[in-house]
């Protein structure tokens, strides 16, 4: 259980880029989606 939690700080630490890259991309297809909402398309 540790060491898993462990592995997972180190993935983290290792690849900042990638996960704020894909947090951008999850927070673009929440914005396109409330646009599309609001829009009424």
């Amino acid at each position: 259980m540790w060491s898993q939690n462990h592995d997972v700080k180190n993935l983290v630490i290792q690849n900042p880029l990638l996960i704020l890259q894909s947090f951008k991309n999850a927070l673009q297809k929440y914005q396109r989606r409330w646009g599309s909402i609001m829009t009424g398309c």
